[in-house]
């Protein structure tokens, strides 16, 4: 560490959390300096690609534009209309600045699906996209936050900073964390969707190397469009944020408070449109659409049930299902004393299923307002905050109700010294419920906007039906977790022994996903063990075992059958681990395999055994990897693995990286060391839960129709998930025998 790098890459701690660096960089020693040569040769290709179409594009200029010309005179056209929308009548000067950032993460996005970069040898490692990279991603942000800054002391001067004391002194390090997450939530989103986008391809690609799977090329086309977009639409609203009038001097009502948290999820686009009530700044567009949806609901339940039937038909036999639906539901989550919470249960699952449909059905943008548009209630984050802010109300007041004052002993279970986490644990709640949905559903939204946008003559039917089928998921899922955790204040505390699992990791555990229903454990000395998780993973070893066993008991000098399949998987477990660790990959391999096989057979194993038909004293049996506690279990190994490898080969050498390149960033490199279990464990449970309850949710609202084809793609993602889990064990192994440089 003799020089200075000149990447982002004091924030590798951080990065961990959204993505991880695989493999190996060529680097360049340019001076003092050591730079990026991979990023810099493939960001002078995209440079010069712009440069030389527009060169050609525009060398003969005609009055009435043509081919070439056309297009770009049309792009731009685009790229100020959309400054304009964002950043108001201000906005010539920075179209030059919103459109080069748009141009060039599009044509970026593009080349890594369209170019062949893995042709070009290179001394170490290979040509990508440049986005593909998080240090050009975090250069682009900090771009944009320079940006917005130089507009916004521009037109104020220093008067600029009074911002960050608005609406209250109180609120200074709120606002301050704003600036940060900006550029945080700008240069992972960007980096997280591109570089999923190419690794699906490559590994399609290895694994059915004769059929090249152009349709999910075609969709990495288009989302990586659609990501140039979303970053150019942000780094604009952004401006203009910056650029226009405070007004605060009066209290909102609103939970803007949390806006700086709110820019990790999402970004509040565009200008909005208050009511002056009293001494409250109350936000029109929210309250407009809510009360509609009011009214559609209560106008709907009023026509079906005015003239009720002792055999229901038509719109009362339909909602009399849905209350039974709802009932239903709250058993599952709370036990046998659901009945009280059947309302509060059944109010929001309806308001926010019937706010999430208002977005794509109802005309909401032909209504003029003095600011800004109307949209579906729960697409703007004062509204999920609220409704997750009931459901806390809601779960403290079912503990309460039943245990009294007894109910705070929790936050000392099972020792005091996990206080902090227990208390940790009730905020994340409603946090990870509010920005679940919030930013689910604007994504929705965004999508079919853009779409519509691009092709206004032609409107996105099928991406719409897919946005009304996902946003009844979220309506769904917000209502089975507000469920789970009021029937958790309400179970019986069972801490009089030392818990095998990682739950106190649980107020964590809430960001990523919910642990819902109950569990069934067995008492084994002093150790309460989670005994579901533990028949499954019993279950997978066997069928791995008896797999092996049964394909290599007769194994022949020229394969066939059973062990040509076993032979081939070993064969591609070797080289990727051999890609990864390098030379010394050897003793690895069983380990990687293990990873593999271990995830690949338990997520495969959540679609197609039966496990709900074994019935337990409490809970259902389901996949190992659909429990916190198993992907946590094999992160932690996977970090084991990781220092005892750098230990074998450096000896206590190895410690010497906590302080390269400098001591000061001691911090950060220990905190790399954490996020990467906390990555890889939330990662691969966050994508088996989410799939396993997809399918489970549409084969209760279609019994009758069980839905094969996303059961496949379940499939699909599930044996990716266990690619990518063995690809990032292997790197970090890797990366911690690697020499420091």
């Amino acid at each position: 560490m003799n020089v200075i790098p000149c990447s982002i890459k004091t924030l590798k701690g951080l990065y961990d959390i959204s993505g991880v660096e695989v493999g190996q960089h060529f680097y360049w020693q340019i001076g003092g300096l050591q730079v990026h040569a991979q990023v810099l040769i493939t960001s002078w290709v995209v440079i010069a690609i712009l440069l030389g179409s527009v060169i050609l594009a525009v060398r003969n200029p005609q009055t009435i534009p043509t081919g070439g010309q056309n297009f770009f005179e049309y792009v731009l056209e685009f790229i100020r209309d959309l400054s304009k929308t964002q950043i108001g009548e201000e906005y010539g000067p920075w179209v030059p600045f919103i459109g080069t950032m748009f141009l060039f993460i599009f044509v970026s996005n593009w080349s890594g699906a369209l170019l062949p970069w893995k042709i070009i040898q290179l001394p170490h490692g290979e040509l990508a996209a440049p986005t593909n990279d998080i240090n050009t991603t975090v250069a682009l942000a900090l771009l944009t936050s320079v940006a917005y800054f130089y507009a916004g002391l521009s037109k104020k001067g220093l008067g600029y900073f009074g911002k960050y004391i608005q609406p209250t002194p109180i609120l200074l390090p709120i606002n301050i964390l704003e600036d940060f997450t900006k550029p945080l939530s700008l240069s992972f989103r960007l980096f997280g969707n591109i570089l999923a986008d190419e690794l699906v391809v490559v590994v399609l690609v290895s694994l059915v190397p004769s059929v090249v799977p152009i349709p999910v090329m075609f969709l990495g086309l288009f989302t990586s469009g659609i990501q140039a977009l979303i970053f150019a639409t942000l780094a604009a609203a952004y401006i203009g944020e910056s650029m226009e009038e405070d007004h605060m001097n009066v209290i909102p009502c609103s939970i803007k408070t949390l806006k700086g948290l709110y820019d990790i999820s999402g970004v509040e686009v565009g200008q909005h449109f208050y009511w002056q009530i009293g001494g409250l700044q109350v936000h029109a567009q929210v309250l407009i659409t809510s009360w509609v949806v009011i009214a559609i609901l209560l106008g709907s339940v009023i026509l079906a049930v005015r003239n009720p039937q002792t055999i229901p038909t038509g719109g009362q036999n339909f909602f009399e299902y849905v209350l039974e639906f709802i009932r239903d539901l709250s058993k599952t989550q709370i036990g046998e004393e659901y009945g009280p919470w059947v309302p509060f249960i059944g109010t929001m699952f309806l308001f926010i299923f019937v706010s999430n449909w208002s977005g794509a059905l109802l005309p909401w943008k032909i209504i003029q307002l003095p600011h800004g548009e109307l949209a579906a209630p729960t697409n703007d984050i004062n509204t999920t905050v609220a409704l997750a802010l009931l459901t806390s109300v809601a779960y403290f007041y079912a503990g309460l109700s039943k245990k009294g004052l007894g109910y705070f002993g929790k936050y000392i279970q099972p020792t005091p010294i996990l206080l902090p986490i227990n208390i940790l644990e009730d905020f994340t709640k409603p946090l990870s419920l509010s920005f679940r949905l919030f930013g689910n559903i604007l994504a929705d939204e965004l999508v079919v906007v853009v779409l519509v946008s691009l092709v206004p003559s032609v409107v996105p039917i099928p991406v719409m039906f897919l946005g009304l089928f996902t946003s009844g998921i979220q309506a769904l899922i917000f209502a089975t977790l507000a469920a789970a955790y009021i029937g958790e204040s309400m179970e019986e505390d069972h801490m009089n022994v030392i818990p095998c699992s990682i739950k106190t990791l649980k107020g964590l555990y809430d960001i990523s996903g919910v642990e819902v229903g109950q569990h069934f454990y067995w008492q084994i000395g002093g150790l309460q063990v989670h005994a579901q998780v533990l028949i499954t993973s019993w279950v997978v070893i066997a069928i791995l075992l008896g797999s092996v066993i049964l394909a290599v008991r007769n194994p022949q000098t020229i394969p066939t059958g059973g062990q040509n399949f076993f032979e081939y998987v070993l064969e591609f477990i070797r080289d990727l681990s051999k890609t990864q660790i390098g030379e010394e990959y050897g003793p690895w391999v069983p380990f990687i395999g293990t990873m593999f096989l271990f995830i690949f057979v338990s997520n495969w194993s959540g679609a197609l055994l039966p496990w709900k038909i074994i019935q337990l004293p409490h809970g259902e049996l389901a996949a190992p990897t659909n429990d916190i506690n198993t992907t946590v279990a094999l992160a932690l190994l996977t970090s084991v693995a990781y220092f005892y490898a750098g230990l074998s080969k450096k000896g206590l050498g190895y410690f010497g990286k906590y302080i390269q390149p400098t001591p000061i960033l001691l911090p950060i490199n220990i905190l790399e060391d954490f996020t990467k279990p906390l990555s890889l464990s939330f990662r691969l449970f966050g994508n088996i839960l989410a799939d396993e309850l997809v399918v489970v949710v549409l084969v209760s609202l279609v019994p009758s129709v069980v839905p094969i084809p996303v059961m496949f793609l379940g499939l699909f993602t599930s044996g990716i998930q266990a690619l990518i889990f063995a690809t990032l064990a292997a790197a970090y192994i890797g990366e911690s025998m690697e020499g420091h440089h």
